[in-house]
């Protein structure tokens, strides 16, 4: 059995919305993981799953695949979902794979203004944001 090198922060302290931030390596020992996170947020009602990939540091196909099918479970559920902050080698492997099109393009919840091109999802407080390098 293989050991996780991923860690997970699940905030739901802004409804309707749930953040996913990944940092680590995502390969087929941490799908379950963000897939069940997934899972219990749509579980929880949430209308929009925001995921973020800014700390991780790898990623391989089973990865990719588990946001493709987090991204149809949210849009089976009626619920928005958008994955950002992709980059370096994380970013490669999505846009070599052609996966990063579809994972950035916000699928919005059922009844949202899409036209305006705004995820219209609440802004965490600026204490609460994490700064970034």
């Amino acid at each position: 059995m293989t050991t996780s090198i991923l860690d997970i922060a699940v905030d739901v302290d802004f409804p309707p919305a749930c953040y996913l931030n990944l940092g680590g390596e995502l390969d087929l020992s941490g799908t379950d993981d963000v897939a069940s996170a997934v899972d219990e947020a749509l579980a929880m009602g949430m209308q929009y799953v925001l995921i973020d990939l800014f700390r991780l540091t790898f990623i391989d196909m089973a990865g990719a695949g588990m946001l493709l099918r987090c991204r149809a479970a949210s849009a089976a559920s009626g619920s928005g979902f958008l994955v950002t902050g992709a980059r370096g080698f994380v970013r490669r492997v999505l846009d070599v794979s052609d996966v990063w099109p579809v994972l950035s393009r916000p699928h919005l919840p059922k009844g949202a203004f899409a036209s305006s091109g705004v995820l219209p999802v609440p802004v965490p407080r600026p204490s609460v944001v994490v700064s970034r390098p």
